[in-house]
């Protein structure tokens, strides 16, 4: 298989999409917050094009942001009580 190769790229460019930030990844990022994880399975890419860097993710007691430490990019999910 050559890197090269019309199938292995898109296959490639497939799984990228998969895991960059979106509509559907913020809402299943809220409803594990909501139920009290504290842990995703999945590494998120920056939505941010230019960047794709894994996004970040700080805990405290009344929040969790999802962050980028190469851009500006920033997301806050409250925690319900």
């Amino acid at each position: 298989m050559s890197i090269f190769d019309g199938e292995y790229k898109e296959k490639n460019e497939l799984y990228r999409e998969s895991r960059e930030f979106s509509e559907k990844t913020d809402l299943e990022l809220q409803a594990m917050i909501d139920s009290g994880k504290e842990t995703f399975p999945d590494v998120i890419g920056c939505p941010n094009r230019s960047c794709g860097n894994p996004l970040k993710i700080k805990v405290t007691d009344t929040e969790v942001e999802a962050y980028c430490a190469n851009c500006s990019f920033s997301k806050i999910y409250q925690r319900k009580d």
